[in-house]
């Protein structure tokens, strides 16, 4: 059966011998206000607030059966600029949507929140760092609709309990005690530390066998073991293991092992070791799996000291593009200082590295901090031009709108 708008609207007011109420709240409210109007105006009127009500809903209105949904509480928060909102509106629609973190993170910053006109498009996101990044700027009207529409219930869900380093240990498939206990004592038999030398012996015949059983057996024991066990820093017993042949085994089982149990201390070491050690001892992809790990768990201010020396010409294991897509954004200043540095200059040259450092562009873009966009535009917008590299000129419009939202999302 049509609801009464709808029947109203397919037959015509004066072919009907009753005119029935609508059964919508909002409907009913919408007529009461508008007697002064003729009914079929007011029928169209009242029709078009229902269905603009159910797309910012995302479902049909409840009918009226005395328990509809209290109004919503008024808002605490300023709405955003016309001029974001626009820009807010393009993201949410997939222009740009790299940057839509960002600007959400901005905007909550500002103690602003998002135009009720956005709230069916914010509030359909589907990311948990999108959701996590939208919720506080949906305002008291965003937390309304919520209530109203199950498809949106994950606004007042809430987030999971934060976990500990033993919760993500265990997740990332640490040992429990009992195996733990059994892989320490097996290797406490293996491992011997008299300052300044390491001694190995695996149990086992054959070099490769060997090898392997001794990173797997390592990455399950957490390396602070071995520094209370010896008495000994992460650098003493890392320079100790580079002298002996087991110097790939102990650095990977290390180097596992720092990652599960997320060791800053000596990963930071271990990054020391994979730069320095020879080919003929490690492979280099081996290496370069190492160290992209390493500094994807760093804290950034070490993730920092590491990368910097990539933009000179040390020997490395590991490309600068790729040491780059490894940290966390934004990059510390220092590392978008020397970025915006080496782009310049490279560019200017046009010398074989420009070609590496263009493959880096796109995640320069949305990386680079947000106190030295202004100075890169300043350096590197006039050599943007539509006879250069197009990554480039797509590099400076990204730089252009967040510039823009960081200057507009103030508190």
């Amino acid at each position: 059966m049509t609801d009464p708008l709808t029947q109203w609207a397919l037959v015509g007011t004066e072919r009907q011998d009753h005119i029935a109420s609508p059964p919508e709240p909002l409907a009913q409210s919408a007529l009461a206000k508008l007697t002064d109007l003729p009914l079929e105006q007011r029928m169209l009127l009242a029709a078009g607030v229902c269905g603009v009500a159910s797309t910012a809903a995302g479902r049909p209105l409840p009918k009226s059966d005395g328990d509809s949904s209290p109004p919503s509480a008024n808002e605490t928060r300023p709405a955003c600029s016309a001029k974001v909102a626009r820009r807010l509106e393009d993201m949410l629609r997939g222009h740009h949507k790299e940057l839509l973190l960002e600007a959400l993170t901005l905007l909550d910053g500002a103690g602003l929140r998002l135009p009720h006109v956005l709230l069916p498009l914010a509030l359909g996101v589907r990311t948990p760092a999108h959701r996590r990044a939208v919720r506080p700027v949906l305002g008291e009207r965003g937390a309304w609709l919520a209530r109203i529409n199950p498809a949106w219930a994950w606004v007042t869900a809430g987030d999971a309990p934060p976990r500990d380093a033993k919760d993500r240990a265990r997740e990332n498939g640490a040992p429990g005690p009992d195996a733990l206990a059994r892989a320490i004592a097996l290797a406490e038999g293996v491992l011997h530390f008299e300052p300044p030398v390491l001694t190995v012996h695996p149990p086992l015949r054959g070099v490769g066998a060997r090898s392997f059983w001794l990173s797997q057996l390592l990455s399950d024991i957490p390396p602070s073991h071995w520094t209370s066990r010896f008495s000994a820093g992460p650098e003493v017993l890392v320079r100790a293991a580079e002298k002996t042949e087991w110097a790939a085994a102990l650095g990977e089982g290390w180097t596992k092992a720092a990652l599960l149990h997320q060791d800053a201390t000596w990963l930071a070491e271990l990054w020391d070791f994979w730069q320095r050690c020879d080919e003929k001892v490690v492979s280099p992809a081996v290496a370069n799996a190492m160290l992209v790990q390493i500094l994807q768990r760093l804290p950034a201010a070490e993730a920092a000291r590491c990368v910097e020396p990539l933009f000179g010409d040390a020997k490395t294991h590991i490309d600068l593009s790729m040491a780059l897509c490894a940290l966390g954004t934004p990059w510390p200043e220092s590392i978008s200082v020397r970025y915006i540095e080496a782009l310049h200059r490279e560019l200017r040259a046009m010398s074989p590295r420009w070609r590496a450092i263009l493959t880096s562009l796109r995640d320069a873009a949305t990386a680079l901090s947000p106190a030295e966009l202004a100075p890169a535009l300043a350096s590197l917008g006039p050599l943007a031009t539509d006879a250069g590299p197009r990554a480039l000129v797509e590099f400076i419009e990204v730089l252009r709108i967040r510039h823009e939202l960081v200057q507009e999302i103030r508190p």
